[in-house]
């Protein structure tokens, strides 16, 4: 306002408040938490008075906290209410007060918002989340089969659960429509869904299907729908897809096609039931017999076999990397490396439809393991050209080895990784020999000028062999320990050997980047989110589940909880830098999935 002049002064009106309390607030669809603790120190608050309420000030719960500090409260729905008016964009949320006594017997006090979350926010941390106030239901079809011709019958057994604090529930109402649709003509059956109760106490629904014999060709998807949606929508209009908020629900499909059920059956494999192991040649047998019994007399059958590169993964050591190393320039990757080594062998079965072949050529597997494809093709009865096939591994050694390595290093660090050696069949092997090589790769590139203007770029990769970092035994889990300190900067690969009783080998390969800054700074984030990684995928009840807490704080108390549609347990641990790890007592009716939830303080 030009009344005012240029040197007018603006006031901003702020509240400030004293307090050595902090209150976290943690809300799930079936229970509320509250942690209070000081802000001094981060250490919880014991006796503290924990009050909810709404937007209008109405108290929803109360509770006292525990000797960890924590207050769990029962009633507080996961929608908040709502006192905005239609101007107002603030969402809606629960004010949470704490208030307790000092030491001094100085009574404090403190609050938080459940919508002052930005940081950490539930999206933030890649796990299934839902807002909604009614629980979650999932529905499956199972079906006798799932390819059927026009004029057979299908059967279909329906099951719909709801997802609970306790693991599964039934719902209060079911939908009671099977509606049956042909993808991409729209053309629906239905029929009426009968649920009954189970022995176990599940609930379940039966339906069978006769395709019609004038039915079109394709997959028709199943869902169960209520009959009230049905006629809110028009009988040939689809749902939403929300499962949670239409009660509609796919639930599965199958395919009515034309075909000729096969005459004969067979398999085909190698003849000895042994690892693959360090071969040139592998004796082959085919078995072809009528499926009604009996063998294929006199069958002529081609044989064909092919190999190719295989990617190795394990499910109790997803974090390891069993990838090949890298190949030089100009030659192929074993995962490019194809080669057909038999093609169409001719093989004639005796009167009990057994043959015997020899596929021979196998090149030899080194350093990683590789597929091997056999194939077998014959003519059936039934008119048709029919293929059966079986996929064997090829094993460099009888040992593999696997690394796991940090992403980054500088030059004055010291590297921690870890060498696996495991056998055959993903199990641990003590005492196996294990070397870790290191290799630079340093790439060159200059920019050359060219006639008009423009500019080329021409790369140049130098290898240069750093020696061995590390070599060892096997402990009882697998795993060699190293530390190395690499002084060449840049793209540096690391190679591990493993070598077993016969002294055959098996690699893999990591890339680990150096640099020749002391520390990196790679900038802060908006937000406050921290992983925790558990020692394996899944864990039986009465284990000793692990995790590695990735905490930026040298020491600091942290909030474990373990979640599902609410808090089901909590416990307030210390987290130390030199060991970042919780152990967690699984109990059995954590079953079938729980989440765990790590809220560090320092």
């Amino acid at each position: 306002d030009e009344r005012y002049g240029a040197g007018r002064t603006m006031y901003v009106r702020t509240t400030a408040l004293a307090t050595n309390l902090a209150v976290h607030f943690k809300l799930g669809r079936e229970n509320a938490a509250a942690w209070v603790t000081t802000l001094d120190k981060g250490q919880p608050v014991a006796g503290a008075t924990v009050r909810v309420s709404g937007c209008d000030g109405k108290e929803v719960a109360m509770a006292t906290t525990d000797a960890k500090g924590l207050a769990m409260l029962s009633g507080v729905s996961p929608e908040a209410p709502n006192c905005n008016s239609d101007d107002d964009y603030n969402s809606p949320a629960y004010f949470v007060s704490a208030r307790a006594k000092d030491a001094a017997g100085v009574e404090d006090l403190a609050f938080t918002w459940s919508d002052w979350q930005r940081g950490i926010e539930p999206w933030r941390f890649n796990v299934p989340t839902s807002l909604q106030p009614e629980p979650d239901v999932v529905a499956h079809t199972i079906f006798d089969r799932t390819l059927l011709r026009a004029g057979e019958t299908v059967s279909m057994k329906h099951l719909i659960r709801t997802q609970t604090r306790q693991g599964f529930g039934l719902p209060a109402d079911a939908p009671d429509t099977l509606v049956i649709t042909h993808v991409g003509s729209g053309q629906q059956f239905k029929q009426a869904l009968a649920w009954r109760k189970t022995g176990t106490g599940g609930q379940s629904a039966e339906n069978t299907f006769a395709i019609p014999p004038a039915a079109k060709l394709g997959v028709y998807n199943v869902e169960l729908r209520s009959a009230k949606d049905g006629a809110q929508r028009g009988e040939g209009e689809e749902g939403d897809g929300d499962d949670r908020g239409s009660r509609s629900f796919s639930t599965g499909m199958f395919r009515v096609e034309e075909f000729r059920l096969p005459v004969l059956e067979g398999r085909i494999a190698p003849g000895e039931k042994k690892p693959l192991v360090g071969v040139t040649a592998v004796p082959t047998d085919v078995q072809i017999n009528y499926v009604s019994g009996g063998g294929a007399a006199n069958l002529p059958v081609r044989v064909s076999a092919m190999t190719r590169g295989k990617s190795l993964n394990f499910a109790d050591y997803d974090s390891f990397s069993f990838s090949p190393p890298r190949k030089q320039e100009g030659q192929a990757s074993a995962s490019q490396d194809t080669r057909v080594i038999a093609d169409k062998l001719p093989l004639t079965l005796d009167r009990n439809g057994a043959g015997k072949l020899t596929i021979d050529k196998v090149p030899p597997t080194k350093a990683t393991p590789r597929e091997l494809l056999i194939e077998a093709t014959y003519s059936d009865p039934n008119g048709e050209v029919q293929t059966i096939r079986s996929v064997q591994t090829l094993w460099p050694a009888a040992v593999v080895v696997g690394l796991k390595t940090e992403g980054w290093v500088s030059t004055d660090k010291k590297l921690k990784f870890q060498a696996l050696a495991l056998d055959l069949t993903g199990k641990p092997v003590a005492d196996a020999k294990v070397e870790v090589n290191a290799v630079a790769r340093i790439t060159t590139t200059s920019r050359k000028r060219m006639v008009g203007g423009f500019y080329t770029y021409d790369n140049k990769t130098e290898v240069k062999p750093l020696g061995t970092v590390c070599s060892g035994k096997s402990d009882a889990r697998g795993l060699v320990l190293c530390e190395s300190q690499l002084k060449e900067a840049g793209q540096v690969e690391l190679v591990a050997t493993a070598t077993d009783k016969d002294g055959r080998a098996s690699k893999a390969a990591s890339t680990v980047w150096v640099t020749k800054q002391g520390e990196l700074w790679f900038g802060g984030e908006d937000h406050d989110r921290i992983d925790v990684l558990p020692e394996k995928k899944a864990y039986q009840p009465g284990e000793v589940a692990k995790f590695q807490v990735r905490s930026p704080f040298r020491f600091a108390t942290a909030l474990v909880a373990v979640e599902r549609e609410g808090i089901i347990d909590a416990q307030v641990v210390q987290l130390n830098g030199q060991d970042p790890t919780i152990s967690l007592q699984v109990k059995p009716e954590w079953g079938p999935n729980v989440y765990v939830s790590v809220l560090a303080l320092r």
